[in-house]
């Protein structure tokens, strides 16, 4: 079977590397399940892609993917042409299916549209639905028309993948679209084969930039509270303006000479800080609509035998794994989390422990399971 995975976000050091991760991962291990697939997208290729074919859309114009504002006619503009290179990077290769990742819902309605008439397959993968994404961009009237788009999106392929079963149940209940069309596709992290044993010099380790929707500032208070002096490091950094509030903050705690920043590292160094690190961080706000998340960064923990320090919603995707595995510590609140830093890494048998946990948890959440599941979706959806 053919098929075409079109993403709308293939650089890894760009706005959305979570979301270029998983597109790369699936487009790489498909081919394990049997498919030949050709990746596209309009977006900067920013890793070696010799594990699939390639075809880059060229536009006219390359840098209008790139370009912000410009109102609602720039943005049909935009989303027409690349919607009609689509088209007619279709209509010469004559695949058998198409998975389309995207977050632009204007552009989601048209790439299922065109690859419905041009193959009858077209499965969204809606990994950050706008149910989701609406919390970080504001728009009373933006959000409820991109939500709507996104429903149509939904209603043109023949079906529709999500990261966690929670998330899938939201799109049932908010979008009406039947629970027997979405399938839940798992994000991941490549498999490790372990090496020499390393120093752990990195108490805790945050793979990406500090967000709002991360609640970072939480975790800088907690680790304020805690007086537990460590080493913590946010790999990954940008210069939002968040970030440099969260810098600030650390200032003012007295906490400069703990807490680094630093900017995205290539795959091999990132392996590096993670064989370094005794605990991994992921933070989410409480707000109940993250209760369906799990970073991407989550599995790359597990996948690297390193515990997760988790702060985020008690009921969420998140924690349940955690705690259902054993593989780290979970806090709701800014004490919690200030008593389990002091509890947890000051106890080296506990870490131990829980490191051998995060193996075996990840066992099931590799990038080879997910695209399993993504080719089973593709199988049981073809050509309704």
């Amino acid at each position: 079977m053919r098929i075409v995975f079109f993403s709308e976000f293939t650089d890894l050091h760009a706005s959305a590397p979570g979301f270029a991760v998983r597109s790369l991962a699936l487009a790489k291990h498909l081919p394990e399940e049997g498919f030949k697939v050709t990746l596209v997208s309009p977006d900067k290729f920013s890793v070696d892609s010799t594990s699939y074919a390639v075809l880059p859309i060229q536009l006219r114009d390359p840098l209008i993917f790139r370009r912000r504002g410009g109102g609602l006619r720039k943005l049909l503009r935009k989303d027409l042409a690349v919607a009609y290179a689509f088209l007619n990077m279709l209509s010469s290769h004559r695949p058998d299916g198409v998975i389309a990742a995207l977050h632009d819902p204007l552009l989601a309605v048209l790439v299922l549209f065109v690859s419905r008439i041009a193959c009858g397959t077209a499965v969204f993968d809606a990994h950050d639905s706008w149910l989701v994404l609406e919390k970080e961009h504001q728009g009373d009237r933006k959000n409820p028309f991109r939500k709507l788009l996104e429903r149509f999106a939904m209603a043109f392929a023949t079906g529709v993948t999500t990261v966690t079963p929670t998330l899938k149940r939201m799109v049932v209940g908010s979008y009406h679209v039947r629970s027997s069309k979405i399938s839940v596709v798992f994000n991941g992290a490549e498999t490790t084969s372990g090496g020499a044993a390393v120093v752990k010099e990195v108490d805790i380790l945050h793979l990406g930039s500090p967000r709002s929707y991360y609640e970072t500032e939480s975790f800088i208070d907690a680790l304020g509270v805690s007086g537990v002096p460590l080493s913590v490091v946010f790999l990954g950094c940008d210069d939002e303006s968040y970030v440099q509030r969260i810098r600030q903050k650390v200032i003012q705690l007295g906490l400069g000479s703990h807490v680094s920043f630093l900017p995205p590292a290539g795959r091999a160094d990132v392996l590096k800080w993670l064989a370094r690190t005794r605990m991994g961080l992921s933070t989410l706000s409480v707000d109940p609509i993250y209760r369906c998340a799990i970073g991407v960064k989550v599995f790359e923990y597990l996948a690297n035998g390193v515990p997760i320090l988790h702060l985020g919603p008690s009921e969420g995707e998140t924690a349940r794994l955690i705690v259902a595995g054993g593989c780290g510590a979970c806090a709701s609140d800014i004490p919690e989390m200030a008593s389990v830093i002091q509890r947890i890494l000051t106890d080296p048998a506990a870490l131990v422990k829980m490191s051998a946990s995060a193996l075996t948890v990840a066992r099931k959440y590799s990038w080879s399971a997910s695209a399993r599941s993504m080719a089973e979706a593709l199988r049981a959806k073809r050509g309704r």
